[in-house]
């Protein structure tokens, strides 16, 4: 009896992945090529006589290699077991007869994305006095309600809100790219990937909602990248430390007050290169398949199969320029089946208004239930997004804020000149509260504010992400 052994070599699609080389060295010799078959993406090499050990080596360009140990187990039908660790591309085992002789099968998902965990928790670890803490912690969060302008209020309850806390439960993962961007982080929260063997619901039918939010430009912060403090710290600031303007924007936090069960992408920008192409639709969708797959593997599901379910996609002042390209970039399936919802903080261009009437026509275009909320400072942007289908003008609010809104659209204009340095002089501090009272009250503070206040609104409001 003959035991060959056979590589199945698929993409995150589990769709055969052409082009990729394989070897396997038998019990610690040189690494011999193996051969291709007649079945796509399908390699094979006989197993030599009395040899147990199979080091593997899966490489394709553009992915990240698989290195895996196997073990050869013998008996009537012999198989293969995995030898220490299991990669989190190598997938399950098969054992088939071949009419007298016999494969042994291992699946190799080849993918995009790598734990870079290491590489941050070392930063994270030479930079105590920078980044004092690298995991979601409890914070104080002002949950606003659907309108949010309280007119006759005084200090923050001019803003419609309760204080709610509790430290976030879910996970956070970081992944290493070949290609910009190069690092990105995720906030997982519980209960967001499900097995059939556990909870008794079928991962196919369910369906994983994502929120990708792109940053400002990176270009002032260090060459070294993606591992360098700059980087870990965008990450701790605008994730995980306290929802204060100039501080943190506790993002986490405010994920896990909306009570949403998305995954938060949050892409690292390059000094140089932005976002490259990500933000085009087509590559949005395959990064985002990339991260399906591998966040299910890393969170110690065998199998994955939660498909990508629908999208929301945000952007913070300069990020402006990568809803644009998004906009710029239509690709059927994404546009149609995932993206849903686009939130707009404090958007920045230097002329808004060719941004402004994609943004009305991507709402406009859509019966699949689409969602546009819009929060600024900035009157030109109050001036292009008035009257949104559907929205009704409440009555004017505080310090010449203006609210529109509907259950599929909201525009919150608060100029800083006006709303944010009169809401100032109005806080009562009230000790328990500590630092959550701070305002801001000038056009930058108020700028870097936005998203540390208002993502939460957004997504409470939401229907994307909903269980």
């Amino acid at each position: 009896m003959n035991i060959i052994f056979v590589a199945r070599i698929l993409d995150v699609r589990y769709a055969p992945l052409l082009g990729a080389n394989a070897s396997v060295a038998f019990d610690g010799g040189q690494p011999l090529p193996l051969l291709p078959t007649a079945s796509p993406g399908v390699l094979e090499l006989p197993i030599p006589a009395g040899a147990s050990t199979l080091d593997v080596t899966i490489e394709a360009k553009g992915f990240w290699p698989i290195k895996q140990r196997l073990t050869l187990v013998a008996g009537a039908l012999p198989t293969l077991a995995f030898g220490g660790v299991q990669e989190v591309g190598a997938r399950n085992l098969e054992a088939h007869s071949r009419g007298a002789d016999v494969n042994v099968l291992c699946n190799f998902v080849l993918g995009q994305l790598k734990d870079a965990r290491a590489e941050v928790d070392a930063i994270v670890a030479a930079n105590g006095a920078a980044i004092p803490y690298f995991a979601p912690k409890d914070h104080l969060i002002r949950e606003l309600g659907g309108s949010l302008l309280q007119a006759g209020s005084r200090g923050w309850d001019r803003l419609a809100h309760v204080v709610s806390s509790g430290a976030p439960s879910g996970r956070l993962l970081l992944a290493q790219r070949q290609t910009t961007p190069k690092l990105v982080a995720f906030y997982v929260p519980d209960r967001t990937f499900f097995t059939f063997q556990r909870e008794s619901r079928d991962p196919v039918g369910n369906a994983v909602p994502y929120h990708v939010f792109f940053t400002p430009s990176t270009a002032h912060m260090s060459r070294t990248y993606p591992f360098h403090l700059d980087y870990v710290d965008l990450i701790a600031r605008y994730l995980l430390f306290d929802q204060v303007f100039d501080v943190g924007k506790a993002m986490t936090n405010q994920q896990h007050v909306s009570k949403k069960r998305a995954v938060f992408v949050f892409p690292i920008a390059s000094p140089l290169e932005r976002f490259a192409a990500m933000p085009t639709q087509s590559n949005l969708l395959r990064i985002l398949e990339e991260s399906s797959y591998w966040l299910q593997r890393m969170l110690g599901v065998a199998f994955p199969l939660s498909p990508v379910g629908k999208c929301a996609v945000s952007a913070f002042s300069s990020g402006a320029d990568s809803i644009e390209q998004m906009l710029d970039a239509p690709f059927g399936s994404f546009d149609h089946d995932h993206l849903r919802e686009i939130y707009a903080f404090d958007l920045f261009k230097a002329d808004p208004n060719p941004l402004i009437t994609k943004l009305r026509s991507w709402f406009r275009s859509g019966k699949d239930g689409r969602k546009l909320r819009v929060y600024t400072q900035d009157h030109r942007w109050r001036a292009g997004m008035l009257d949104l289908a559907g929205a009704t003008t409440l009555p004017p609010g505080p310090s010449n804020a203006f609210e529109q809104d509907s259950p599929s659209s909201t525009l919150l204009y608060a100029p800083a000149s006006t709303f944010w340095r009169d809401m100032k002089s109005e806080v009562v501090p009230v000790a328990s509260r500590g630092r959550f009272d701070d305002v801001p009250d000038t056009y930058d503070r108020v700028h870097q504010f936005i998203p540390a206040l208002f993502m939460e609104h957004a997504l409470s409001r939401s229907t994307f992400a909903d269980a």
